[in-house]
């Protein structure tokens, strides 16, 4: 009995830990971000991409942006979406606050000092996926500016079974960042973050 008890409660203590997708916690309820001095991350979500051959339509990103933290021993990387006001069981069941729309640009509050962030874009239908793991030093009012390129096309390319020839376009769109004023003039409309998508 009691060795069933205690099973019990480990496996209690691990649903927890993690969802039923198998993600911890601080990959799916964002925490906020406290120590930012007018730092941020900007990023344009165009609607298509193109290359002159191949044409991408997209209509919503799936978005993760992830923060190391720096005073743990365990180095767990954060999510630091914006939370738009969710309750915490669509944050730890749903994925509303990972949903931004296309044409706009996001402008998320980052941490000040030196962290190690992970970007994660993708869409829903898996038209395109795409990450970046970047180490970033950051001091006041300076900001992380990330776009999207298309990597060049090479003369043998991977043939994966799951996302196909890696010429193809969807495989080429890549991020890349660089750090900048914070106050710099953007072109594009912020994406308005307090709805969900």
């Amino acid at each position: 009995m009691k060795l069933i008890n205690n099973i019990y409660i480990l496996s209690t203590i691990l649903l927890f830990i993690v969802n039923c997708r198998m993600r911890p916690y601080w990959h799916e309820v964002p925490s906020p971000v406290k120590d930012s001095e007018n730092n941020f991350l900007y990023l344009y979500l165009p609607s298509e991409f193109e290359d002159g051959v191949e044409k991408i339509q997209i209509n919503e990103y799936i978005i993760s942006i992830l923060q190391e933290e720096t005073n743990s021993f365990l180095k767990r990387r954060i999510l630091i979406n914006p939370s738009r006001e969710l309750n915490t069981f669509t944050l730890w069941l749903g994925d509303l606050h990972k949903r931004f729309p296309t044409g706009c640009e996001i402008v998320i509050p980052v941490s000040k000092g030196k962290h190690l962030y992970q970007i994660n874009v993708s869409t829903y239908s898996f038209v395109f996926k795409t990450a970046l793991v970047a180490d970033v030093d950051l001091d006041v009012s300076k900001s992380i500016w990330m776009d999207f390129y298309s990597s060049e096309k090479v003369a043998n390319p991977t043939n994966d079974p799951r996302y196909g020839d890696g010429n193809l376009l969807k495989n080429r769109i890549k991020l890349r960042y660089s750090i900048e004023n914070s106050f710099k003039e953007s072109r594009h409309l912020k994406c308005d973050l307090r709805q969900s998508y």
